[in-house]
């Protein structure tokens, strides 16, 4: 039978970690306390192959969007003491012929060999987020204290232009910004001759960044605010040092992922 997939429209009903995961949970708190979180909804852990038919379709024509990003939500992903950050698929970009691969393929990383190397060879209970892409102008992540010295008194922020992908994996440099008391105190714009950016036709493409804008920082003051804001109540929402995924189109700020800061002392 079909698997009554939970739309994102309704966030309210995404309130089990066991069955939507941890990212869909944290995203659906953050809908609930107002942020913009792109349109979504979750396949439930447990599904199989055959549940996805009729119903995947419909969901998806639900968003009202032509790509959507395919992410894994586990339940065991995002914690205090583990992200599993990079250890499951994702995929972005994808459209409607594309679909449901896409999640048959995130839902079968819960059981590769590097998941489970970075598990412990535990079980991994794996549902899939989809929402609908937002193919950003700039987008980064934000902690809301320095990961690295742990002061709580400064938000870190990076940024690329584009599709946040390459920055996450490492592939392009981001700018750096330290703001402390929502104040800019320092800048480090890095050079981006390319970005990344959704196909029309599905996937994703690498496209030029234009010549006057590569070394240019990639941020004004007021975004760095806005999005250093955001880390500031993500945190207080969450009681605890939180890592937000952001991206900005036109003017307006989206919410991606929230998961807490690892690796820092008591």
């Amino acid at each position: 039978m079909n698997i009554d997939l939970e739309l994102f429209s309704h966030l309210n009903q995404a309130s089990d970690l066991e069955v939507m995961g941890r990212k869909a949970f944290n995203l659906a708190l953050l809908a609930r306390s107002g942020f913009k979180v792109p349109r979504g909804f979750v396949v439930p852990a447990g599904t199989r192959p055959e549940d996805l038919d009729g119903g995947l379709e419909a969901a998806f024509e639900g968003l009202g969007a032509p790509l959507a990003a395919v992410r894994s939500s586990a339940a065991a992903e995002d914690g205090v003491n583990a992200s599993f950050a990079g250890q499951f698929d994702s995929f972005l970009g994808v459209n409607a012929a594309g679909l449901r691969q896409a999640v048959l393929d995130c839902l079968a990383s819960a059981s590769s060999a590097r998941a489970t190397a970075y598990g412990g060879g535990a079980a991994v209970h794996m549902a899939v987020l989809v929402q609908e892409l937002v193919d950003a102008d700039v987008s980064g992540v934000a902690f809301s204290c320095d990961p690295v010295t742990g002061d709580r008194n400064r938000v870190i922020v990076e940024a690329v232009y584009g599709l946040c992908e390459p920055l996450v994996s490492g592939a392009v440099t981001p700018d750096h910004y330290v703001i402390s008391g929502l104040e800019v105190i320092e800048t480090l714009p890095a050079q981006q001759r390319e970005l990344l950016a959704a196909d029309p036709e599905g996937g994703t493409v690498m496209r030029p960044v234009p010549e006057a804008q590569r070394s240019a920082p990639k941020l004004r003051a007021e975004e760095l605010r806005q999005v250093a804001a955001a880390a500031i109540r993500v945190e207080l929402l969450f009681d605890r040092p939180m890592d937000i995924e952001w991206a900005l189109k036109d003017g307006k700020l989206y919410l991606l992922q929230a998961r807490p800061v690892t690796g820092l002392g008591d």
